[in-house]
């Protein structure tokens, strides 16, 4: 399990090389997953299951049940690694979603910044954007979001969230084409699905 992170590492770089990467473009994009992400395996599998969890809310029965069991998932990958600011960002954002209590989601929030340099780029964006958003900064929030999206334009939480803030805003027009999209993108999208139609 110790190899597991250092061989993603070197397939990664293999198959950027393969693409045919520069060498300056394979420095600039290198990440090195247990220094961007977390070194603990464990920690890694219970994130992925939360994340997975949340895309998913259909499986997890009641909207109660769905939130106690993707919340569990990140806390168990932050019991194994408290500096994982990926874990701490999605804690966040689904302490915001589901309207719990603002010093635990500002926490969660301050730790993922406190990590925050260590994240991939488009992921750090992601932070710093639902940073704003939580700080009632959504101008800020969806510049980040703008932003992000002309450098990954295909990157769904940032589709979504930038739909969402409009929503909020009452800019129901200029939210439809963010949900569209991440259909485009992925026509089993629940979140996007549940946004398009309210």
């Amino acid at each position: 399990k110790a190899e597991l992170f250092p061989a993603i590492d070197r397939l990664s770089t293999a198959a950027r090389r393969e693409l045919r990467d520069g060498e300056a473009e394979l420095r600039k994009r290198r990440i090195r997953v247990a220094q961007a992400l977390t070194s603990s395996p464990a920690a890694y599998q219970a994130y992925f299951d939360g994340v997975d969890c949340v895309e998913r809310p259909s499986q997890g029965g009641t909207w109660v049940s769905f939130d106690r069991a993707c919340v569990a998932h990140f806390r168990a990958a932050l019991a194994l690694d408290p500096s994982f600011a990926l874990a701490h960002y999605q804690l966040a954002v689904l302490l915001r979603v589901f309207n719990r209590t603002a010093p635990e989601l500002r926490a969660h929030m301050d730790a993922a910044l406190l990590h925050v340099d260590r994240v991939p780029p488009k992921e750090a964006a992601l932070i710093r954007a639902w940073k704003a958003h939580v700080d009632g900064a959504d101008d800020r929030a969806l510049v980040s979001y703008g932003e992000l999206l002309r450098e990954f334009p295909d990157e769904r939480q940032a589709l979504w969230m930038s739909g969402e803030i409009h929503v909020d805003r009452g800019e129901l027009d200029v939210a439809v084409p963010f949900f569209e999209k991440v259909l485009s993108l992925d026509p089993g999208s629940e979140w996007a699905l549940d946004s398009l139609v309210s």
